[in-house]
């Protein structure tokens, strides 16, 4: 079925295509993991500086919200 030493140098390539191509594929997977984590973390931060934003809107504007809410609940209660 092997010619004279055939099946050894088969079985030594097909190793070694194996173990190349699982540093590969573990290389890539690795790149890839942290080039995602590296987006996410990107991403995360601009979330953050957003709800900051909105944080400090919201705060700014929270007292003038406090009188409007009394004065219209004020107003409805008076008409019940």
């Amino acid at each position: 079925m092997c010619g004279t030493g055939w099946c050894l140098f088969e079985l030594s390539l097909q190793s070694a295509i194996i173990v190349v191509g699982k540093q590969f594929v573990n290389a890539v997977v690795e790149m890839g993991v942290l080039w995602l984590l590296r987006l996410y973390k990107k991403w995360s931060v601009c979330k953050k500086v957003l709800q900051f934003g909105f944080s400090t809107i919201f705060v700014a504007t929270f007292p003038r919200t406090i009188v409007c809410y009394a004065e219209h609940h004020h107003k409805n209660q008076a008409r019940c």
